[in-house]
């Protein structure tokens, strides 16, 4: 199942899957070149497959993808956790909201550091994300849809400067006109606020533009 995102006002994702798609699709394909058979994934495998059904069923759907990508100059963030069943939540960030995202990230590592918190950004990002994905698991028991807020922002502002390779990739792929894509997995099974408990694995890779509707296999994902 798809969550709606809403970000600032606006609505950012809509619709519900029915059923999971089992047909491997290009947002598939792409996201499984990116994360090779042994590679260190922490057991997050099922929710990448999650995600990139998610995605190539969002691709296939004209109102879902003009809603999602639009003009193709975004940069399109999924995500999931182990702990949200079948639920993905998909969003997308303008390229100039992605600097402000990341001095709020860096303002929230410098308040971390100035509470005299013990040493480690890992543990502050894993807290940060566990608890956002508490607060999203929430509204989807209620059946409500989880906002795209500040602290989402702040959430993927983390991964975005803990990973500057991850960063320079979203880039490249925007200057050579494609529409980059961030597929973020994670499980917070276990966690509390007073115990940080977080794998997090992220993978950007290109959003294949010809998958999508009104492309050459559209509709075939």
């Amino acid at each position: 199942m798809s969550v709606r995102a809403k970000h600032r006002g606006r609505m950012k994702r809509a619709q519900s899957i029915a059923a999971a798609n089992t047909v491997i699709g290009p947002c598939a394909a792409a996201i499984r070149e990116k994360c090779p058979a042994g590679a260190d994934l922490a057991g997050l495998e099922p929710v990448f497959d999650r995600i990139a059904q998610d995605l190539d069923f969002t691709l296939a759907r004209q109102a879902l993808d003009d809603f999602v990508v639009g003009d193709g100059r975004r940069i399109v963030v999924a995500i999931s956790d182990a702990t949200w069943r079948n639920s993905v939540m998909i969003t997308s960030y303008q390229e100039n909201e992605l600097p402000p995202m990341g001095k709020a990230a860096r303002s929230a590592l410098d308040d971390y550091a100035a509470a005299g918190a013990p040493a480690g950004y890992a543990n502050f990002i894993g807290g940060f994300w566990a608890a956002w994905s508490r607060f999203v698991k929430t509204k989807l028991r209620d059946g409500r849809a989880p906002d795209s807020d500040e602290a989402a922002d702040i959430c993927v502002g983390l991964l975005l400067i803990s990973f500057p390779a991850i960063l320079a990739r979203i880039d490249e792929i925007a200057r050579g006109g494609a529409t980059p894509a961030l597929a973020i997995a994670l499980n917070s099974a276990g966690a509390t606020p007073r115990r940080v408990k977080c794998k997090i694995r992220l993978v950007a890779f290109t959003l294949p533009n010809w998958a999508r509707c009104g492309g050459d296999v559209a509709g075939r994902a």
